[in-house]
């Protein structure tokens, strides 16, 4: 029987071969570790968890949120994610109603491989990255701009 590294071990390797300066939060088995995207929202917490079915989860979470106390932003943003999350295929944005945290969620499952290839890793990186960068105009249009969902969702860019 072939032994397949774990998926622990995959990510571990993944992210030193990208050279990320991580850490390994062995109580959860989490990979965390922060990173500058050229975005409006530039610093990014990103929290990578093996999952049972040789797969993970990629979850960034973004240094800027709603106001919990602000209804009436908190109903925009929460419209203008659902939005977003219409228009993408894989993964979603999702936000904390008590105290306005916004993160990306990516799960990759591994569909009943036996091995995570590490490309994966670094494709859920890259689709992260993007998700982020894409949407932080309209993010940050709700915010600070005062934009409705509608209006802030237009920002959105999709072009490259």
């Amino acid at each position: 029987m072939v032994e397949y590294p774990s998926a622990s071990e995959v990510i571990r390797k993944a992210l030193e071969d990208f050279e990320l300066k991580f850490e390994h939060d062995e109580d959860v088995n989490a990979f965390v570790f922060n990173m500058n995207i050229p975005s409006q929202i530039s610093s990014v917490r990103f929290i990578l968890r093996p999952t049972a079915d040789a797969g993970f989860q990629c979850v960034a979470s973004l240094a800027i949120g709603g106001k919990a106390d602000d209804r009436e932003m908190m109903l925009s943003l929460s419209e203008l994610l659902t939005r977003i999350n219409y228009q993408i295929l894989h993964g979603k944005f999702t936000m904390d109603f008590s105290d306005g945290e916004i993160r990306w969620e990516l799960p990759y499952a591994g569909w009943g491989h036996d091995e995570l290839p590490s490309e994966s890793v670094m494709m859920a990186l890259v689709l992260s990255i993007r998700m982020v960068k894409n949407f932080a105009p309209c993010i940050l249009a709700v915010i600070f701009g005062g934009k409705s969902a509608e209006d802030a969702h237009k920002l959105a860019q999709t072009d490259d």
